[in-house]
């Protein structure tokens, strides 16, 4: 996590935290702290703009700097407490997007 999502996190008091976590488990994926950086984790660039345009949205929350990553990466489940208003609802549903946006994976059956 970089110092500036870090220290946003901390002040919002958002915890990630690997449960089972074993030894040799590669590390959960860096928080992001832009709507554009989310792209790198595959949210479409139409997604964000309408993000943007429709929503008006002009940061991520903090809970969804740290979740959109966790879930874009297809490793994780993810539960998430937090007040209402948080972003909760996008954090699930830009990688939902993300998801439906990208061709199926190479070992999926047809």
């Amino acid at each position: 996590m970089d110092d500036e999502a870090g220290v946003w996190q901390l002040q919002a008091k958002v915890r990630v935290q690997r449960f089972n976590e074993k030894e040799g488990d590669e590390p959960l994926p860096q928080s992001v702290n832009s709507f554009e950086e989310m792209t790198k984790c595959g949210v479409p660039q139409w997604a964000i703009q309408n993000v943007h345009r429709i929503l008006k949205w002009t940061l991520p929350t903090p809970v969804q700097c740290a979740a959109i990553p966790l879930l874009c990466s297809r490793k994780y489940d993810l539960i998430a407490t937090a007040p209402t208003g948080s972003g909760k609802t996008g954090a699930f549903l830009l990688p939902a997007l993300a998801l439906l946006h990208s061709p199926p994976p190479s070992d999926t059956p047809s």
